[in-house]
């Protein structure tokens, strides 16, 4: 076994932070030379929602935070490249939350470090930061909300939490999941404190949030493009959106009506096969990550990069080596992101695994601390200011 050679105290970790920083600089440097401002693709529609929302005040609920943010650089510049400036500046805030949160939960300055490290380097997940699309406000948000969520002890704080919780909810269609993943957080957390069975937990969490995320979903799913725009992902054969390369064919015409989730219901009575084998693909595509349109490198580097991660994730969740109530809202998130894209489709570009990239981080580095050092137990650091 190996241990961690650099020491492990508050100055350190401070050392660390700001090492983590300045790389953080040099990529957003690096990136900015070779992209730019990137207004591509969903950017126009966002764009239009601003202004519509200008000129008449109309806006999609499920969107507006970002539209509300566009329509206030548009009103006061007359220009959108602004909104790069916030998505930078709450990066960089992320960045030192995702450090502080592995602190918080492994005690270990040097596992923050490599943590932090592995969002930064990877340039798939820093890119979006220069795209006017809500990918990098989203990933970003998230990640101070779960500071926020694991450290907060007072009323301000969880009025913090709440406002952050409310502006991801209304930024991206999906942005309860993340609401519901917090949740989750705090009342696992609350029940196992108190010596209750994790068991009757489950059964709590499931029965008690199923229909929430029901609601939630008809509501947010139905906002998010129309449900004739809805029905068109779901009958479609395509494994990744935008891509004919890898397809599955049902074998009779299908006709779907209702809600979002009635459709869905529907799909699977009708066809069962078609949509469990188009499940199964778009499960590999999405958590593989590679896509047969990448070049060669870039599907190795894919592989090179992310499968040892999710390995020593693996041992990290089995020797029970990740606070539970984290991996419990982890486990929320994940779940409930991959649902959505079992029924939407696989992104062409990664877009849609992006808020689950820190947590594999989190969870790998967790098995990579029980490796190095194999008699330390999870636990909250309780090493930050309130």
């Amino acid at each position: 076994m190996f241990r961690f050679p650099f020491p492990n105290t508050p100055r350190a970790a401070a050392s660390l932070l700001y090492a983590l920083v300045a790389l953080w600089l040099l990529m957003q440097c690096w990136l900015f030379e070779k992209f730019g401002v990137q207004v591509v693709f969903d950017s126009y529609r966002y764009i239009e929602d601003a202004n519509r929302l200008l000129s008449s005040g109309e806006f999609r609920l499920s969107y507006v935070s970002y539209t509300l943010l566009l329509a206030a650089f548009l009103k006061g510049t007359g220009a959108v490249a602004g909104v790069v400036w916030v998505q930078l500046a709450f990066s960089l805030a992320a960045t030192v939350a995702f450090f502080k949160l592995v602190y918080h939960f492994s005690a270990s300055a040097p596992v923050a470090f490599l943590a932090g490290f592995l969002l930064v380097v990877w340039p798939d997940y820093q890119q979006w930061n220069f795209y006017v699309h809500t990918e990098a406000l989203f990933v970003s948000i998230t990640l101070i909300a779960f500071l926020r969520m694991a450290t907060a002890r007072r009323k301000w704080a969880y009025l913090q939490l709440a406002l952050l919780l409310v502006f991801l909810v209304f930024l991206r269609s999906n942005g309860f999941m993340v609401a519901l993943a917090v949740a989750s957080y705090l009342a696992s957390d609350a029940w196992l404190k108190r010596g209750w069975r994790l068991r009757w937990l489950f059964a709590v969490i499931v029965g008690g949030g199923t229909p929430l995320f029901i609601l939630l979903a008809h509501l947010f799913l139905a906002d998010m493009s129309g449900l004739h725009a809805f029905t068109d992902h779901l009958v479609t054969g395509n494994v990744i959106q935008g891509y004919e390369g890898v397809r599955v064919e049902a074998t009779m015409e299908l006709a779907l009506t209702g809600s979002p989730l009635q459709q869905v219901l529907q799909l699977v009575w009708q066809e069962p096969g078609f949509f469990f084998k188009r499940s199964a693909l778009r499960f590999i595509y999405y958590w593989g990550q590679i896509r047969p349109y990448f070049a060669g490198y870039h599907n190795g580097l894919i592989g090179l990069f992310f499968y040892p991660q999710y390995a020593l994730a693996l041992y990290g969740i089995l020797k029970r080596q990740v606070y539970t109530p984290l991996l419990i809202a982890m486990g929320v998130l994940a779940v409930l992101l991959t649902a959505m894209v079992l029924v939407s489709g696989v992104d062409w570009d990664n877009r849609f695994m992006l808020p689950l990239l820190p947590f594999i981080y989190l969870t790998a580095m967790a098995g990579l601390q029980k490796l190095a050092m194999p008699y330390s137990k999870p636990q909250a650091a309780n090493l930050l200011q309130q």
